[in-house]
């Protein structure tokens, strides 16, 4: 840190900062559709049900207008979900990669006051999926 003039310029130095814990919890249905193949299949799921949010938001530190709000927002919304992806059969190892996509609405998860969290009704997440199994039946 150095300093200019009277005021120190550090690094995140007076930089708001506020504490957050998103958990969410997914009620529903998935259906797996597989292509035919012994060695290498290419995947997909399907998914749709029930998505409980829980949003916990602590006071913020460093904040002298108290312009971020704190609270907690709770609620039931609906879920979609599309996964794509394809799997590999070696032996009895079954190795899988996918893309999964999750479409959580979040309207209705409100605090106490009855305001959504979420001003566009939903969260999208994309992400990367890898997944390792053992399978009972193997390639010739």
């Amino acid at each position: 840190c150095h300093s200019d003039n009277a005021a120190p310029k550090c690094p995140g130095e007076g930089a708001t900062t506020q504490d957050y814990t998103l958990e969410s919890v997914r009620l529903g249905p998935n259906l797996r559709i597989m292509s035919g193949g012994e060695t290498i299949r290419f995947t997909s799921v399907l998914g749709a049900g029930a998505v409980r949010h829980s949003l916990d938001i602590s006071e913020a530190q460093n904040d002298p207008t108290n312009s971020i709000p704190k609270g907690t927002a709770k609620g039931w919304d609906p879920y979609f979900l599309l996964e794509v992806g394809a799997q590999l059969n070696w032996g009895h190892v079954l190795l899988e990669a996918n893309v999964t996509a999750f479409i959580d609405g979040a309207s209705n998860a409100t605090g106490s006051a009855g305001e959504p969290f979420e001003e566009t009704g939903g969260l999208v997440m994309v992400g990367l999926g890898l997944r390792a199994g053992w399978s009972e039946w193997s390639p010739p």
